[in-house]
């Protein structure tokens, strides 16, 4: 299993996290995955960078979109990842705030 956090700062840079972890539960740090641009949220247009392996057979399933976070299952070489983002901006903006009471449908 591999796990990979990229986070954006408010005040500018990155931070980045790459683990492994084996069959017996033990957690590495690894080298991450080059950064990737998924299509953006079909409707809420949240965008997606990912730390996936490069390739040209992939697909996207959005599982949750709203106006601030995005799940997805994304297949790359037959190889199943869940993919995520969150955009702390976004949910700042007031809309967004006004929003929050109503759940949003999801996609299944």
């Amino acid at each position: 299993c591999q796990i990979h956090y990229d986070a954006q700062l408010a005040g500018g840079g990155s931070k980045h996290l790459s683990l492994s972890v084996d069959d017996d539960g033990v957690m590495r740090k690894q080298d991450f995955p080059a950064l990737q641009y998924l299509s953006r949220g079909p409707l809420w247009r949240v965008a997606r960078p990912a730390r996936l392996p490069a390739s040209r057979d992939m697909s996207v399933k959005t599982l949750e979109d709203t106006p601030f976070y995005t799940r997805s299952q994304v297949c790359v070489d037959g190889r199943e990842f869940m993919h995520e983002s969150l955009d702390l901006r976004r949910f700042c903006l007031p809309w967004v705030q006004f929003l929050l009471p109503f759940r949003m449908p999801r996609v299944t």
